[in-house]
Parts: structure tokens; C-alpha cells; sequence
């Protein structure tokens, strides 16, 4: 998994005040649903591409389009920003979410399932990771880079996270029925975990990314294939209580098959859409991610936006295990330094008062549900398609002081087969500050 953001899309960016500014009310109109106000303010930020923040509206505004289900304009602007792929718009617009196939995942690939944990567990994980949780603040969420912990499994081992292992064996079950030529080859050894809390609106999408071993990619190999885990896991704690997709309002995750190996391209891919109580199960080298959701109000009542809070693990094995970080130093007034992946949980000596949060047992062995799968929508082929445009469009030049690092990966730059060895650069890049 790659760093957490608030919102995934919004490019990175260093600029003049007056261009930052427009940039910054095109991003609240958007949250609104006043997207007509949001592409007036993002068209004339952009400009001619001039510098780093015309770029980032620019990028903006093509998303913006797309999302809106103007297409060819929208590729106008990516062949100026030097794109030249996209993901299937039918992902972009929403056109899929709303009318696509269902089916219950891939063998080997991806599935979903209702009803995953206790009704007891959910609700200590759900009061452990609400909006008000000492846990965000503590970790002062969302933090510029990506951290976890993790939670050792093997029998005899303990690392503090009751909860979380309660979780893990609910999810190990699933995993060992679903994936068993995955699980079943090796013992599951740990559990890898994080959590995120996204606002409901445009800002709750999450770049595209592989799941990987992050602390252990700075002595990796050049050319080696990074380590991942066995399968990932994302355990929805809020979501729309309807099971069709069409209702849902929340950001759908996104699977593809897409894995790690040289020259790999998607060919299929799925959408899985936030319920409480809702796992999806993947194969732990996929590239995945959550599409970011369009709020029109200009057609529609705002709803209520409920937070999306969600727990993720990843269930590791012994061949590769994960290299582990110590546990993070928290400072008199809790608030959490050095965070990396894969730490250990902090112990009882520690300033976190958040891990009490997760220390106590849920008793939740007498009121579970048998799980059941979930649909999803998919499988949707041609995921990657190039950018065209009817109309004759030359790219931008690119200045130094104009360069910009675009977020979300849902226009690459670069052949789609390339997203891998991307996805590790950065990845260590950022191991290394």
C-alpha cells in the first residue's frame, strides 16, 4: 500500500498563491457537488500549462470530465499533460458501478463476503476506528507517508492487537476456503494492518497501488520481485446498508488481475462496493485501489456523507515474511514519530492510550453469522484503453520548475504493464526519506 492522503487525486504542487487558491476552491466545490463552479475554477487555473499548478488543474479537470462522462474532452487535456492511457471510462463515470455484470469474483483472484465478523467484534472494531478515535488523532491522520503494524499469528506469539487477531482469524477461514492454493501452500505467519478514514464525497478515492513488503524494498535487488502478501484483505466498518451497487454511494474498491510479474497488464477487473460487515478478499500481488466518487448537487440532494472507515490486512506467510519495523516512540502529548510499515505494537509502557482500543476481547464467538459471498461487479475487460482525441493536440513542454507529481494513476504516462516497477521506485523513494 502506498502513503494515505485525504484526497488520492489531487496532484502535488508548488506554485504561486493565486493559482494555488483556485485550485484550492475548485477542490471544495467539488466536495460539494458544485462541479460546474469546480471546472470553471480548474479551466482557468490551467490555463496554457504554464508551471506546476496549471498542470495540477489541468490533471484535475481531466479526472473532472471523465468522472462526468465527457471523455473525448477530457482526453484533450491528458494528451496535453503528455497521458497516453486511461483507465475504462465506464470505471471513471460511474457507468459500470450502476449497470455492470455481477458475479461472485474469480477463483484464485478476487471474492467478497457479508456478514464476516461477529456482530460483537464489528462493534469494537467499528468504536476502535470511529471519526473520533484516539487512534486518528494520536497517528495524526492522514500522515504524508504509509505506515502499519503488524501482528504476529503463529501460535505462542503475541503482539498486543487482540482485536485484530480475533479479525485475522475470521479472515484466515475465509482466505484458506477461497484462496487454497494460495493459503493452503504455506502457514499464515502474521497479519499486516492498517486502517483509513475517508471523507464520503470526490476525496475518498486512493491511487492505484500493490500492496508490498515497503520496509524491505531498500535492499531488494534490482530487478527482484518485491515481497507481498499472501492475500489482502479490506474489511468495510461503514458502508451503505443496501447490497446494490447501483445504491451505493460510498467509493468502490478496485481489483484488477495485474500482478507483479514483468510485463503483466490488466485484463479484468472488478469493483467491490463499501457495506458494513463486507470483506474483499484479493490476491496479495494484485494492483488495486478505490475510485474516487463524483457528488453532483446540482441534480441531487446532498445525502448525509458518512465517513468510509476501513480496515485492511494483509495475511503474510513464512516465504517471504515481512521485514518489521519497532514499535513507534509517541511523545508526551501522543502524538505518534517515525511511523513505518509494519511495525510492532506499541507496549504497555508506551504514551499511546489508542491501543487499549484493541487489547480487550470481543466475546464474539456466540453471535456470528455464517458468511456469505457478496457480489461484485465484473468482470470488466479492456480495463487500460489509449488516450485519442478527434482533434489535433500537441503535449505541453515540460520545464523543470513546471514539473508535477501526479497522484492516483488512473491516466499513466507510460504502458500499463510499467505500473509495476513504478509502483516499487516510488515505494522505496519514499522508504528512504
Amino acid at each position: 500500500a502506498m502513503g494515505k492522503r485525504p484526497r488520492a487525486c489531487i496532484a502535488k504542487k508548488r506554485s504561486k498563491v493565486s493559482k494555488s487558491n483556485l485550485l484550492e476552491q475548485a477542490a471544495t466545490a467539488k466536495d460539494e457537488g458544485k462541479n460546474s463552479r469546480a471546472e470553471e475554477l480548474l479551466s482557468e487555473a490551467a490555463g496554457t500549462g504554464t508551471g506546476p499548478v496549471a498542470r495540477a488543474a489541468a490533471y484535475e479537470l481531466a479526472l473532472l470530465l471523465s468522472q462526468l462522462d465527457r471523455h473525448e474532452e477530457a482526453d484533450t487535456w491528458l494528451l496535453k499533460l503528455g497521458f497516453r492511457y486511461k483507465l475504462n471510462p465506464a470505471i471513471l463515470d460511474g457507468s459500470f458501478l450502476q449497470s455492470g455484470p455481477s458475479c461472485n469474483g474469480l477463483e484464485g483472484v478476487v471474492a467478497a463476503f457479508d456478514n464476516v465478523l461477529p456482530g460483537s467484534l464489528l462493534e469494537s472494531l467499528c468504536s476502535a476506528f470511529k471519526p473520533t478515535s484516539s487512534f486518528w488523532q494520536q497517528h495524526c491522520y492522514p500522515t504524508p507517508a504509509f505506515f502499519s503494524y503488524n501482528e504476529p499469528l503463529i501460535k505462542g506469539t503475541f503482539g498486543g492487537a487482540v482485536l485484530i487477531r480475533e479479525a485475522a482469524a475470521c479472515l484466515h477461514t475465509l482466505a484458506q476456503k477461497t484462496f487454497p492454493a494460495i493459503v493452503g501452500t504455506q502457514q499464515v505467519t502474521s497479519a499486516e494492518w492498517w486502517a483509513h478514514l475517508r471523507p464520503g464525497g470526490s476525496g475518498s478515492g486512493h491511487q492505484l497501488h500493490f500492496d508490498l513488503d515497503e520496509a524491505g524494498l531498500a535492499a531488494l535487488a534490482d530487478g527482484a520481485k518485491p515481497g507481498h502478501p499472501l492475500v489482502s484483505c479490506v474489511i468495510y466498518l461503514s458502508g451503505c446498508p443496501s447490497s446494490d451497487a447501483a445504491e451505493a454511494r460510498m467509493s468502490p474498491t478496485l481489483v484488477t488481475d495485474q500482478d507483479l510479474s514483468d510485463g503483466s497488464k490488466a485484463q479484468n477487473a472488478w469493483l467491490c462496493t463499501p457495506k458494513t460487515n463486507r470483506a474483499l478478499l484479493f490476491n496479495g500481488d494484485r494492483l488495486h485501489g478505490v475510485i474516487p466518487t463524483l457528488l453532483n448537487t446540482e441534480r441531487q440532494t446532498p445525502p448525509e456523507q458518512e465517513q468510509r472507515v476501513t480496515l485492511m490486512l494483509g495475511l503474510w506467510g513464512s516465504a517471504p515474511e515481512p521485514t518489521c519495523s519497532p514499535a513507534p516512540n509517541f511523545c508526551g502529548n501522543g502524538m505518534g514519530l517515525q511511523l513505518r510499515p509494519n511495525m510492532r505494537f506499541p507496549d504497555q509502557d508506551s504514551k499511546a492510550t489508542w491501543t487499549s482500543l484493541l487489547q480487550k476481547t470481543s466475546c464474539s464467538s456466540g453471535d456470528a453469522l455464517p458468511p456469505r459471498p457478496a457480489g461484485l461487479r465484473g468482470p470488466l475487460t479492456s480495463v487500460w484503453c489509449p488516450v485519442e482525441s478527434k482533434v489535433a493536440c500537441e503535449a505541453w513542454p515540460v520545464t523543470h520548475s513546471g514539473s508535477v507529481e501526479f497522484l492516483g494513476r488512473w491516466f499513466p504516462e507510460e504502458p500499463p504493464e510499467t505500473l509495476q516497477q513504478m509502483a516499487v521506485d516510488v515505494a522505496r523513494k519514499s522508504g528512504k526519506k
